[in-house]
């Protein structure tokens, strides 16, 4: 990380990353190895967080993820960061992720679209290995994977939580794009279910859109939140 710092402060960029995360947590406890990943998310406090979870559970790659993406942020002074899931074709698991950083929000906003259709892809990909597995009859609904519909509620759930403590924080008046960039950077979460979260905290608060109108009605540089009873948000 701190090899890659000077690299991205010198240039506009945008990265993309492709973190194995199967591999990445398979040798964290082996203390010859505790260098690599210190040099890898260049923070301290890491490995001990990742290493206190439990195995076999998902919850050490999902913390391995997270803290890579905490990096680019406070390490190397990207403003806005993403990720998406890629899942086995042939298993009910994630295989990798894949992480983007960017100081623009249309990047995000680009990014979300294509993690989208991959996500379409994917599931067209997975019902096609499953049939060459198990024949041409299979259950009905399994071309969704319902590992994939499980993350994203997971996700969505987390969302909601951080939006309401940045809501109940004590300011009156929140910027739009701040709510946009901490939803998009989970997985599967899209736009419209920031939209449907902030709906669903009305009266309490009040959405006010006051920029030029866009199709997609997103990343409106002057449309903000008003947190009119913020004792109320729950």
């Amino acid at each position: 990380m701190e090899k890659l710092k000077p690299f991205v402060s010198e240039r506009p960029c945008e990265l993309l990353f492709n973190l194995m995360t199967s591999f990445l947590t398979r040798f964290v406890d082996r203390e010859d190895l505790a260098p690599s990943y210190q040099a890898l998310y260049g923070r301290p406090g890491v490995l001990e967080r990742i290493r206190a979870l439990p195995k076999g559970t998902g919850e050490r790659e999902e913390a391995a993820v997270e803290e890579y993406c905490k990096s680019l942020r406070d390490v190397c002074g990207f403003l806005h960061i993403s990720r998406a899931v890629v899942m086995d074709a042939k298993k009910e698991r994630v295989r990798y992720y894949m992480i983007f950083a960017t100081n623009s929000l249309h990047g995000i906003e680009v990014f979300k679209d294509a993690e989208a259709a991959a996500a379409e892809t994917q599931d067209e990909v997975r019902h096609q290995t499953q049939s060459k597995n198990e024949g041409p009859f299979l259950p009905f609904g399994t071309l969704k994977s319902r590992k994939v519909a499980d993350l994203h509620q997971r996700y969505v759930r987390r969302l909601r939580k951080n939006i309401v403590k940045v809501l109940s924080s004590g300011k009156s008046v929140v910027a739009y794009d701040d709510l946009y960039s901490e939803a998009m950077e989970f997985p599967l979460v899209t736009p419209n279910d920031l939209e449907e979260l902030l709906r669903a905290l009305e009266p309490n608060i009040q959405i006010q859109r006051e920029g030029p109108r866009r199709k997609k009605l997103l990343l409106f540089n002057n449309d903000r939140i008003l947190v009119l009873n913020s004792k109320a948000l729950k």
